[in-house]
């Protein structure tokens, strides 16, 4: 025997030869096969002494496995680690380093899987065992190594896969031609089920070509994609107008029930999306199948929930609704039921009916069939994808959205075997159908979740797409991109930079949001309120974004929509420390959209009104406005406020709020206006701002109070505004306020000029139409100012003298003479202008009693941060 002359079985051939010494000759080839049998066995045992060293190292290196592919172990166990753990294992000796080496560096390269329902993607070697032990050898090929041979890789791969999947697919192929009977389905299933076995020999190879190949001719046999579905058509393949069971007198199906009443398209679907489920790491070209198939499963509704429709926000608005059951339908079409007597009554036949509870129940069964693919869960482990195939499934989602902009490099930052984009995509998804657009941009988002430590990466790629949506005139279009982007916000919140990452591409679009979108983005934005922390550290850019929606929300005319942004503001103001000097006033801005409201009730509005006045606190601390604690000869007086930042950033911040307040005293509604005046004349006399520089105080009344009475005035002569209570109200403000601040006002040089413009604007009031209540409300008001006026000096003797005899007191006197007759020569009254009777009379200077149009046309300035006067 051959093997006998072998030189390297010298102690073999020694041993087996013993047999004939043995009981002589007879039965010698018996004894001589199992002796050798013992003899393989001895050699192959390895570097191991004993059974009890190959079961420990077993568990070591199962260990070894969990803890090198295991994401939550932090401190992985290295080379050198995991050979001093299995020191004395082999009968209290250690085994050779170099083959503990190569144990190591195999498990770290190619993680143990579990057999079941995700099987191992490479042959292990006791599965390369049986393969060769299958073989026609007369000595089976000892597998040492820790790994297996590339070369028995290479030549299995050429040897069976190429004519394995030729062979199978003609065998489907046949079968969907043929009628569906039970022998014809049961081959194509086996094929298919053949075509499962090459995908994974396909992926123990490392051959992503022949998955992708895989792939493509699965989908093939789907009857999902419009490619193949014409010429299945003509044949009585599945997704024709055929039934299942073929027949020219056959009713025309649906595409969903086509594809449910066939198996063989079923049973096609399945292997694609296991293949794409379980070696979906070696994909390339490959996705762009599993997304058309996903995006026609879209169409024929019978994708799951959680993909259809949105589950982070509010319901989806633009979702077909549910198909109704069997049971419903066949209520509704009961003749006690409306539906059934008006079918009576037309004569509706009873073949109408049971189609479309054949169709229905088509519909169930064929969500039930999907519902067994997982897809959603193949969107949640895209977490664990290699960079190359998951921007190559980023790059099949865009360019079935048909969103892409043609100058936008695809996966830039792949390797470069990932598929490049489509150099010509089509425009606004025009090519696609409304679906394909809403559900990639979902689907897009669902991979964004999934990979947060590459969203900076990912979002780089899918951003031109959400920018090209936005720009779309379709509502549906525009309405997926925006809820995927806020899921994107509410799940990437607490990250740094995420949201101004996300945000700015939302800015443009907030103009031309629809009302059904801004329901779905107020949700968002409430939740993103209500997440601690989510908003601190924001850039001006994202805050004008949310806040551009909460104002979009209430200029919208969805009550839903207002609701929740008036929720989220009412939340940020609870926690204004996140607001800077940026963000304010747009908050400010966003209140003042809610109380104009016309369709808002009026306790939306005047809660909107309330928070804006509560706004008053956190411009004092922006603008650094504190109370100065009084010191040394100035102890025990009020404190006054001092402004430790510039001067002009107090008056950006506190006149814009004051016009604010001021414009909803003019709004359409009365019972904003009312709360408004309130609001108003709180601000005004509150005590955070008591004392602060008089300058300050004349330019608020200058800038702020005679305007909006000078424009009251004015609006009621258009007849916008006919309410005698508010310019009475408007009359109370500006007595109650100018008295508050008199004693400041009083060392201004100009004083009396503002105290002339006052004088001024009650004279109109007085004299404007509907004027009942005012012919006694501005005398009463206009005495008990000048008898404040008087106690506090402010016509003191001295000042008509150093006039020439026209001091403030004798220009009072004769401004309201010209409108009140004899209010100054009351008893109350008469002492006030005692020193200037001898004086004779002498009407008003130009400069003194400037004339209100004078007045009007310096309100142009409005806006503008006004210049200190000169003290």
């Amino acid at each position: 025997m051959e093997w006998l002359m072998e030189p390297r079985r010298n102690w073999k051939r020694a041993a087996i030869l013993d047999i004939f010494l043995e009981g002589g000759a007879h039965g010698a080839s018996q004894r001589v096969k199992e002796r050798k049998k013992i003899i393989n066995k001895q050699a192959r045992r390895g570097p191991f002494k004993s059974a009890d060293a190959a079961f420990v190292l077993a568990f070591s290196i199962i260990m070894l496995n969990t803890d090198r592919h295991n994401a939550g172990v932090v401190n992985k166990m290295t080379c050198d680690e995991f050979i001093r753990n299995n020191r004395g294992i082999n009968a209290n000796t250690d085994l050779p380093s170099d083959f503990l080496k190569s144990i190591f560096q195999s498990i770290d390269s190619n993680e143990i899987r579990m057999l079941g329902l995700k099987e191992e993607i490479k042959l292990s070697r006791a599965g390369w065992r049986l393969l060769s032990s299958s073989g026609d050898q007369s000595d089976p090929l000892a597998l040492d190594d820790s790994k297996p041979d590339q070369a028995l890789s290479a030549a299995l791969l050429e040897l069976l896969l190429e004519p394995t999947v030729d062979a199978l697919g003609r065998i489907v192929h046949a079968a969907s031609l043929e009628p569906a009977h039970e022998a014809t389905i049961a081959a194509a299933t086996d094929a298919l089920d053949g075509l499962l076995v090459c995908a994974r020999c396909a992926a123990s190879g490392s051959s992503p070509p022949v998955l992708d190949g895989l792939i493509k001719r699965s989908a093939s046999f789907t009857a999902l994609l419009p490619a193949n579905a014409a010429p299945s058509t003509a044949r009585g393949a599945p997704g024709g107008a055929r039934g299942a069971a073929g027949g020219g007198d056959a009713p025309v199906l649906t595409p969903a029930a086509a594809w449910r009443q066939h198996p063989t398209a079923r049973r096609a679907t399945s292997v694609v999306f296991r293949i794409a489920r379980e070696h979906g790491h070696m994909l390339r070209d490959g996705w762009r199948e599993v997304v058309r198939i996903i995006a026609a499963l879209d169409a024929l509704k019978l994708l799951p929930a959680e993909l259809s429709a949105d589950t982070q926000l509010a319901a989806h608005p633009t979702s077909p609704p549910p198909l109704p059951s069997i049971v419903d339908t066949k209520r509704s079409q009961s003749s006690f039921s409306l539906t059934g007597l008006v079918g009576y009554l037309i004569g509706s036949g009873s073949s109408d009916k049971a189609a479309e509870n054949e169709e229905l129940l088509a519909q169930e069964q064929g969500r039930a069939e999907v519902a067994a693919f997982a897809i959603p869960e193949l969107f949640h482990e895209t977490a664990f994808l290699p960079r190359a195939p998951l921007f190559a499934l980023i790059a099949a989602l865009l360019s079935e959205s048909g969103l892409q902009s043609a100058s936008a490099p695809c996966a830039a930052e792949a390797p470069a075997e990932a598929p490049a984009c489509p150099a010509k995509p089509t425009r606004d998804g025009e090519a696609r159908g409304d679906g394909a657009a809403p559900l990639a941009m979902q689907l897009l988002a669902e991979v964004g979740l999934r990979n947060r430590d590459r969203f900076g990466l990912i979002w780089k790629e899918v951003e031109p797409a959400f920018t090209a949506a936005l720009n779309s005139t379709r509502p549906q279009v525009i309405h997926a991109a925006v809820v995927a982007m806020m899921r994107l916000c509410l799940r990437l919140a607490l990250r740094d930079g995420s949201l101004d990452t996300v945000l700015p591409t939302l800015e443009p679009a907030l103009s031309r949001l629809p009302s059904a979108t801004l329901d779905q983005a107020s949700a968002g934005l409430l939740q993103l309120v209500q997440v601690r922390g989510a908003l601190q550290g924001c850039s001006a850019t994202s805050w004008r974004v949310l806040l551009g929606v909460a104002a979009a929300a209430g200029r919208s005319e969805s009550s839903t929509a207002s609701m929740r942004a008036l929720d989220a503001l009412r939340l940020l103001a609870a926690e204004s420390s996140y607001m800077k000097r940026d963000s304010v006033m747009l908050f400010v801005e966003a209140l003042q959209a809610h109380a104009k409201a016309p369709a808002a009730p009026a306790a939306r509005c005047t809660e909107a009104i309330d928070l804006i006045s509560e706004t008053q606190t956190t411009l004092t601390r922006i603008a650094g406005l504190e109370v100065a604690e009084p010191t040394g000869a100035d102890a025990g007086k009020n404190g006054s406020p001092r402004v430790d930042s510039d001067r002009s950033v107090w008056l950006g911040l506190w006149l814009p709020w004051l016009r604010t307040l001021s414009t909803l005293c003019l709004d359409t509604k009365g019972v904003v206006r009312d709360h408004a005046v309130v609001a108003l004349q709180r601000a005004l006399l509150h005590a955070e701002v008591k004392s602060l520089e008089p300058s300050i105080w004349a330019i608020a009344f200058e800038k702020v109070v005679f305007p909006w009475m000078s424009e009251l005035l004015h609006r009621e002569h258009k007849g916008q505004i006919d309410d005698e209570r508010l310019k009475r109200r408007a009359v109370t403000l500006l007595s109650k306020s100018f008295l508050h601040h008199l004693q400041p006002l009083l060392t201004l040089p100009d004083f009396h000029l503002l105290w002339l413009r006052a004088l001024e604007l009650l004279e109109q009031f007085m004299k404007s139409p509907n004027n009942e209540l005012l012919l006694e409300a501005v005398p009463e008001t206009l005495k008990n100012m000048l008898l404040v006026m008087g106690t506090s000096g402010a016509f003191d003797a001295g000042d008509s003298a150093s006039e020439g005899g026209r001091g403030l007191s004798t220009v009072t006197k004769s401004v309201i003479d010209g409108f009140c007759p004899g209010l100054c020569d009351g008893c109350d009254l008469a002492s006030l202008w005692a020193p200037a009777v001898a004086s004779p009379v002498v009407p008003p200077t130009e400069e003194a009693t400037a004339p209100a149009d004078a007045v009007a046309a310096n309100q142009g300035s409005v806006q503008t941060v006004p210049e200190e006067p000169a003290s």
